[in-house]
């Protein structure tokens, strides 16, 4: 039987669409595996420091963009595989990873993709990329699946800076006799300043703290106020440790000893913390007595907060989405807001705990902080940020009113509330100390049922060239004797000394 005169072309046309094919095959698994790690970065930070749900609505938002361009390369492919323009496969793959390259990976790492010189460099990196992945799947594969695994842990904590912890120089806080146990509610709102601080650098007054300046058996810091340390672990970390450490970011959840707790269980304290998502982790610990870290609402979660994804993970539309269709098909209960949560857990403390209460909850909304991605002196981000700012404190005031009726009812326990830092306008600022400082350290703070405290307590307050948190916490516990020990360690930062004296009505 002869064969067809033929047939060699056959076969080698066979071979030819048969390699052509393995290689768009090639090109399609580096690409996908290049995008996941593109979205391993803010997918780690859902999984880490997010809720279940907010991470799991992530995992299908970004699910859905990914199948979405990975089919779109497989048509473009084999479009360029019939106008036989195959060797523009590269150039392809290119374009199509640059949405999650710079809507996402970017961003997430802080950088504005819109500059030229923090994106161009990626172009050549990304044409190596699929030159050498194409002929060298296993490896390139094998390479991008070892980042990925690196970049998903880089919110775990396990790779955060611990810093050596200062040696507390207090009294073993164990044995500290307190002569007065007042219950005390510590409540910090994310970014909340005072108006001296908002009129100087915004251009407009907090109404929220301006309210809490006007009440009646109060001791409002005005232009005092400012927070140790920051942002918000270290500003949390730091209450823990009454300012003798900044670094014990376990504390708040009660997975790590810290010398408050240890202070307040020695004297009989019941110890409640809150938080709206697993931010400060997501199980309790045995140095407190309760921790509770509820769902947040998308909108005001901390993943939108930090990243304004390039897809519009935080758009209307995303969040008619995980409200009206994602939500219902968890068969999730009725989320609660935070700030009603808050309430309702000292209002039922109060109510049904006998020992005193400490209870230490952080609100994220209202008020928030500029954006990650935000450029200090770029005037549209400005005006958006202030048109946030304008709202997030209207709507403060508000809840202020809640928290005074509240401390109303329970004239017998001391109320501290105060911001955990500033707005973070001078997120890329370099040069302007003072702008650094007050924008970052400068908090509104007040301090309700002042009259729960010693005479000693509030005399001792009152001279102090600045407050903070923890000073007061520490005015607070001490009273007469041995308590006293709890406000000797305090040492001034003469720069919140100096520039805080510098804003509108010092």
């Amino acid at each position: 039987m002869s064969m067809p005169d033929n047939t060699p072309a056959l076969i080698t046309r066979a071979v030819t669409e048969s390699a052509s094919a393995g290689k768009r095959k090639r090109f399609t698994g580096i690409f996908v595996v290049l995008q996941f790690y593109f979205a391993c970065n803010i997918l780690s930070f859902g999984f880490w420091k997010s809720s279940r749900s907010e991470f799991e609505y992530m995992a299908l938002f970004f699910g859905a963009w990914l199948v979405g361009l990975t089919l779109l390369l497989i048509l473009i492919l084999r479009i360029n595989k019939r106008l036989r323009l195959a060797r523009y496969d590269p150039a392809v793959c290119l374009i199509l990873s640059l949405p999650f390259c710079f809507g996402i990976w970017l961003k997430s790492l802080g950088v504005d993709p819109l500059l030229f010189w923090n994106a161009i460099w990626i172009v050549p990196l990304l044409l190596i990329y699929f030159h050498f992945g194409v002929n060298h799947l296993a490896q390139a594969s094998m390479l991008m699946l070892a980042l990925c695994a690196l970049s998903f842990m880089g919110h775990s904590g396990i790779f955060a800076e611990a810093g050596p912890q200062e040696k507390p120089d207090l009294t073993d806080p164990k044995v500290i006799t307190l002569d007065r146990k007042t219950s005390i509610h510590v409540i910090m709102f994310d970014s909340l300043t005072h108006s001296n601080y908002s009129e100087s650098f915004l251009g407009v007054e907090n109404p929220a703290a301006d309210y809490l300046s006007l009440l009646d058996d109060t001791m409002y810091a005005g232009n005092r106020g400012f927070v140790e340390h920051v942002p918000t672990r270290r500003s949390w970390s730091a209450l823990f440790e009454l300012e003798q450490g900044s670094r014990n970011h376990n504390a708040f959840s009660g997975r790590a000893q810290s010398l408050l707790t240890d202070l307040l269980r020695s004297n009989g304290y019941y110890i409640q913390t809150g938080f709206s998502g697993s931010y400060f982790g997501a199980s309790q610990g045995e140095y407190v007595d309760k921790y509770v870290f509820e769902v947040a609402d998308l909108e005001q979660s901390l993943v939108c907060a930090e990243y304004e994804a390039f897809f519009g993970f935080c758009s209307e539309l995303s969040l008619s989405i995980y409200n009206n269709w994602f939500w219902k098909l968890l068969k999730r209960p009725q989320r609660r807001k935070w700030p009603e949560v808050v309430i309702n857990m000292i209002e039922q403390a109060e109510q049904n705990i006998s020992a005193p209460v400490f209870s230490a909850f952080h609100i994220y909304s209202p008020v928030g902080h500029t954006n990650g991605d935000y450029l200090t002196g770029n005037p549209y981000m400005f005006a958006k940020y202030k048109e946030f700012f304008i709202s997030q404190t209207r709507h403060a005031r508000q809840l202020m009113e809640r928290f005074n009726q509240l401390r109303e009812r329970h004239p017998n326990s001391v109320f501290i509330i105060s911001g955990d830092h500033g707005p973070w306008l001078s997120r890329t600022e370099t040069e302007d100390k003072r702008f650094i400082v007050l924008d970052r350290h400068a908090v509104a703070l007040a301090l309700l049922n002042a009259s729960n405290l010693c005479s000693w307590s509030r005399d001792w307050l009152e001279r102090q060239e600045y407050l903070t948190p923890s000073r007061m916490l520490a005015a607070a516990l001490a009273c007469n004797g041995q308590s006293r020990v709890l406000t000797v360690h305090f040492k001034d930062n003469e720069e919140f000394m100096r520039y805080g004296k510098t804003l509108a009505g010092s």
